[in-house]
């Protein structure tokens, strides 16, 4: 859940960026917009370059003074939906992209964990070797996790072993062993 509400806040503030591209984008637009049909007035009510150019300047400073809410045309309301519609689906994509990396290494040895257990309190897994013996002989010891929003000291009884977390470091374990061995038999 921690990681979902960071995402989401990545995104949202990803979104908000976007929202005002996208408001200058159609700002430029109407700008533009408006310039082309002054031009195409001032070229038929002008006879002479002078003409031209005194009615473009006349329009373009009424026109200025004329401010349109870019926020209210149809096609920024579409871009609006059309974000709001997509960040619902990129953050179930990053989501799903998340679940599939695990941190197979201790925080604290560094060596890959072979007996899990969970922080129940944030989520964060540690190898009970390592672990254990920290809190036993210091109960002043907060998740070493960077970021973690959980600043409680770790309690023995906080940790819970984590058998599907062991299943799913083997096997991440295995496919990087069958990676090597397929790139040893490359080489060769």
């Amino acid at each position: 859940d921690f990681i979902k509400d960071e995402v989401k806040q990545l995104n949202d503030e990803a979104n908000k960026n976007r929202l005002e591209y996208g408001e200058r984008l159609c700002r430029i637009k109407s700008n533009q917009a408006r310039l082309d049909e002054t031009l195409k007035e001032a070229k038929a009510a002008s006879k002479t370059v002078d003409e031209l150019k005194n009615f473009v300047k006349d329009a373009l400073k009424e026109k200025r003074n004329k401010r349109q809410s870019v926020k209210n045309t149809k096609e920024f309301k579409e871009f609006r939906k059309r974000l709001a519609d997509k960040n619902e689906e990129t953050v179930a994509e990053i989501m799903s992209n998340v679940t599939d990396i695990i941190a197979v290494h201790d925080p604290w040895s560094k060596e890959v964990m072979l007996d899990p257990v969970v922080n129940t309190k944030c989520g964060h897994h540690y190898s009970k070797h390592s672990v254990e013996p920290l809190i036993k002989d210091n109960m002043g010891i907060c998740c070493p996790i960077l970021g973690c929003p959980n600043k409680a000291y770790i309690k023995p009884a906080d940790l819970k072993p984590d058998p599907a977390m062991a299943a799913k470091i083997q096997a991440q374990l295995a496919q990087q062993e069958e990676a090597v061995i397929s790139d040893q038999d490359d080489d060769l």
